[in-house]
């Protein structure tokens, strides 16, 4: 089959791309950036990259030439979004929606769509959160997330697009960027590291789901393999408070 991913230098994306060459998919990878992460190096040249914006018009032609999109590329995080939602709406709700448009058109299996399981519920006191548990994100990338499901609840309604949104919690695991003050699993070892102590705002009470990569590469490959659409929950299931989190890295790192 063969597999587009945009943003497929991304964390999530070059992980996945792994995973499906492995299982002897065709992988288109679309991505801003020309530098080759070091995990793609080994297979660098049996994957299709195409370096550009998914979202003009000269790489939607290679986008769409496709059975399947996953879509994991964004260029914000929790922390900034809010601090610009003009550019948060315009770099990732916008090009969102040319490309599922788009794809509505084509003969487009189905688009998997990366979205947050944290920020699209918002401040939630359940101990577990439901896919029918309303949604009240506080931050801008939790709406625009949200907003692209809607659109692609639109289109498959309008066109027929079947899609997947797996609404990930907090992903950790090898190669993770945490320069951008996202994932605080990689931020706390790189502080260890280099010799720095461990930060914890508040007390560490606050309880987290955390899933590993290859379990949400996984959930990526069913999503491909299985004949489900529509909105999941991606997380281990299990919750751990910061406090222990802190304990755990302290103790395995020492």
């Amino acid at each position: 089959m063969k597999i587009t991913i945009t943003g497929g230098f991304g964390f999530i994306g070059s992980h996945a791309a792994i995973l499906l060459h492995k299982q002897g998919h065709e992988i288109n990878i679309i991505t801003k950036s020309s530098k080759v992460p070091s995990h793609l190096k080994s297979i660098e040249k049996k994957l299709n990259i195409i370096v550009g914006d998914y979202s003009s018009d000269e790489i939607l032609k290679y986008a769409l030439q496709t059975d399947i999109i996953i879509h994991t590329a964004c260029t914000t995080v929790p922390e900034n979004s809010t601090q610009n939602p003009i550019y948060d709406i315009e770099t990732n709700v916008i090009p969102s929606i040319k490309l599922i448009s788009e794809a509505s058109k084509k003969n487009i299996k189905k688009i998997i769509f990366i979205s947050s399981g944290g920020v699209v519920y918002g401040k939630n006191e359940n101990e577990f959160i439901s896919e029918k548990d309303s949604t009240n994100p506080i931050s801008s990338y939790g709406i625009t997330k949200l907003t692209i499901e809607k659109y692609l609840q639109l289109y498959k309604h309008i066109n027929g697009l079947e899609f997947v949104s797996l609404r990930i919690s907090n992903a950790y695991g090898p190669f993770q960027n945490y320069k951008n003050n996202q994932g605080v699993i990689m931020n706390w070892i790189n502080r260890i590291a280099n010799n720095n102590s461990i930060e914890i705002w508040g007390d560490g009470s606050v309880i987290r789901d955390y899933i590993y990569i290859d379990d949400i590469c996984r959930a990526i490959e069913l999503t491909i393999s299985c004949e489900i659409s529509g909105v999941y929950n991606i997380g281990s299931g299990n919750g751990i408070s910061l406090k222990e989190l802190a304990n755990i890295i302290n103790e395995i790192s020492h």
